[in-house]
């Protein structure tokens, strides 16, 4: 039995174009010569290139939209949801990956404000979550080059200066240990913010290729049409609720005590391609380059 007989079988059978040189080796016959060696390897990379392209244009992002359940939450012009009242101003954003509830929270009062974290959580799903717990928190830093992409900025926005760039940094290698006991009772003095964020609005399986998605081209604000699925929920059929639950008093004692509980749910999933959802640009006035989600909205959040 030889080459012949092996091409042979090779063809009839449609067996994988390195079954030849792989048979030769477990039949201990002559090795192959250099030149079939060389073509062959050169198939194999061939065949991880392309499960590699493969794999790279098969990826997805997800984008989930939200709605506000409560009729006092508006959103403004920069598309961030926003609560006021006599007492106070929230402001949330939600994009990350995963989704963060982020917000601030404004003291409009001449007296100080103050949140109760044990008191407070965010409800994801009908499950708490607690803001706070008794513990220290111990972390260990390693100084490195550290290089930041941000995922969008906007100068409009009354959360920017909380979440400002930070350009790479060089510094010497050290390990640095940092011991922070969470605040159990956050003061808010009169005419001052503060700002609070905990990751994680999503940790649900997606909807399987039967649950609904339609076909559709979104035209974000990049102005191109991009293809892709979407799925739409009601409030009584979304598979994403979350809520955040504060307690609040102007007496730290917490004597007299108010309440914070706000609902959102997504309302609509979109799934593109990644390469389709993602771009980059240089900002002139930051002189730097950014990579930005053409899908970008405060009320927003994604997950890859």
């Amino acid at each position: 039995m030889g080459a012949k007989f092996l091409r042979v079988l090779n063809n009839k059978n449609r067996l994988p174009s390195n079954f030849v040189y792989c048979y030769l080796i477990k039949s201990n016959l002559k090795q192959p010569s250099p030149m079939l060696k060389d073509v062959t390897f050169f198939r194999i990379a061939i065949q991880l290139l392309l499960f590699a392209s493969l794999a790279s244009c098969s990826k997805k992002t997800i984008i989930f939209e939200t709605q506000s359940a409560n009729h006092s939450i508006s959103i403004d012009r920069n598309e961030y949801y926003v609560f006021e009242n006599d007492s106070l101003r929230m402001v949330y954003t939600f994009w990350a990956n995963r989704g963060s509830m982020a917000f601030s929270i404004y003291n409009k009062l001449e007296v100080p404000l103050y949140i109760n974290w044990k008191r407070s959580s965010l409800i994801l799903n009908a499950q708490k979550t607690d803001y706070w717990a008794d513990e220290t928190v111990v972390s260990f830093k390693k100084a490195t080059k550290k290089t930041e992409t941000v995922d969008f900025y906007d100068f409009n926005s009354p959360l920017y200066q909380l979440m400002s760039l930070t350009s790479s940094t060089t510094s010497a290698s050290y390990i640095q240990q940092n011991s922070i006991k969470p605040e159990k009772v956050t003061f808010i003095a009169p005419k001052s913010y503060i700002f609070k964020e905990k990751d994680g609005l999503t940790s649900i399986k997606l909807p399987s290729n039967d649950f609904g998605w339609r076909k559709e081209k979104f035209d974000p604000k990049s102005g191109k049409k991009i293809k892709g699925e979407s799925v739409s929920f009601a409030e009584n059929s979304t598979p994403i609720v979350f809520r955040n639950f504060l307690s609040i008093s102007t007496n730290e004692e917490f004597t007299r005590e108010s309440y914070i509980d706000h609902t959102f749910y997504v309302n609509k999933v979109i799934r593109v391609k990644s390469k389709s959802a993602w771009s980059t640009y240089y900002d002139k006035r930051l002189k730097r380059t950014l990579t930005v989600n053409i899908f970008y909205r405060p009320i927003s959040f994604y997950q890859e």
